[in-house]
């Protein structure tokens, strides 16, 4: 699935979502499949955004903040289930967040919990990072 232009992998798919258009955050999402070698729409996001975070865990992509209309920084997360293709809106985050980093690490999207839709605030880092990546090894987090 390829989301705000970023390929996303759940499965034997890929997917992408959000972004912007003529000026305006759009909701679209796209998935593709490498076995037919095809692009298809999936079921759009519940809110437009654009400069958001992607993580994946268990079949569901998770959209993370991001910037909706007139580049105003979001709380709002929602996650797509792959198998049911439908966008589900979860818990927000304590704070707007946009060009930041998610992932998973013990079945916790840092620092959200799914099992009880919370977020838990995390220790800062020492420096401030926009636009960053993060990936998980070994459990840790880079």
């Amino acid at each position: 699935m390829l989301l705000n232009d970023v390929v996303v992998g759940v499965g034997t798919s890929s997917a992408q979502t959000g972004g912007k258009r003529a000026g305006e955050c759009v909701s679209d999402g796209e998935r593709y499949d490498p076995l037919e070698k095809k692009w298809s729409f999936v079921q759009p996001m519940r809110r437009g955004r654009q400069n958001h975070c992607l993580a994946v865990n268990g079949g569901k992509i998770y959209a993370i903040g991001g910037q909706g209309k007139c580049a105003s920084a979001l709380r709002e997360v929602e996650f797509y289930d792959v198998d049911r293709n439908v966008w589900i809106e979860v818990a927000p985050m304590m704070q707007k967040r946009y060009g930041a980093a998610a992932v998973f690490l013990d079945n916790r999207l840092y620092v959200y919990n799914p099992e009880s839709n919370s977020w838990t605030a995390g220790v800062p880092m020492k420096e401030k990072r926009f636009q960053a990546e993060a990936v998980v090894i070994d459990g840790y987090i880079y």
